[in-house]
């Protein structure tokens, strides 16, 4: 026991120090795009193995391109529907038993259920009578879908129809999960869930006869 702990020790690195990487990133983007950003990062202890990190940083990445492209509205967009000028984009994780929580938050102008609907049927995601049978949660994880885009348009952030597939694919690699949570006009939320360790795991081997 006491050496299956000093490996797991080892193996285990800081989410926060994966996090500290981010907000520069994140404001470069913003300034490509024209928009003011302010980004924060919550204090956490959260440790995971270097396969997990690997995978984080990845996905990461594609989350917080889709939250400042996609999520973030331009200063005059936001004065106009009383916020301040610039967004937010968080940061944050927390241990929940032997998986972690990681979520992206922003408070950008959030995703727009019903467009999902109808650009999931125009590209053949889903038949009319299947989205009609699907609550609006179940029609918000379309986005996930691989080459899913609600933009007529495409820029080198995002909208291209790609990443948000490529984050559920590697979360799911791991035996994790991904879940979109949003309020129109307020924000959106990603919240992945994964295993603290992708190599190490408690087992107890029996036999009979």
């Amino acid at each position: 026991e006491v050496l299956q702990e000093h490996v797991r020790r080892l193996r285990l690195h800081d989410v926060q120090e994966l996090f500290e990487r981010y907000p520069p990133a994140i404001r470069e983007l913003a300034r490509e795009q024209g928009k003011r950003v302010r980004v924060v990062v919550e204090p956490t202890t959260v440790a995971v193995d270097r396969r997990v990190l690997e995978t984080l940083d990845e996905a990461l990445l594609h989350l917080v391109r889709n939250s400042v492209d996609h999520g973030l509205e331009s200063t005059d967009d936001r004065r106009e529907v009383g916020k301040r000028d610039f967004g937010t984009v968080s940061l944050s994780a927390r241990s929940r038993g032997a998986r972690v929580e990681v979520i992206v938050q922003d408070d950008g102008r959030g995703v727009d259920a019903a467009r999902v609907r109808e650009t999931a049927i125009a590209r053949g995601k889903v038949s009319a009578d299947e989205a009609e049978a699907l609550d609006e949660q179940e029609i918000l994880q379309l986005v996930f879908e691989a080459g899913f885009s609600t933009r007529k348009t495409v820029t080198d952030i995002s909208g291209r129809g790609v990443g948000l597939d490529v984050v559920k694919r590697q979360v799911v690699s791991l035996g994790g999960t991904v879940h979109l949570a949003t309020r129109p006009g307020q924000g959106t939320t990603f919240t992945m869930t994964l295993p603290v360790s992708a190599s190490l795991a408690e087992v107890l081997l029996t036999q009979a006869g």
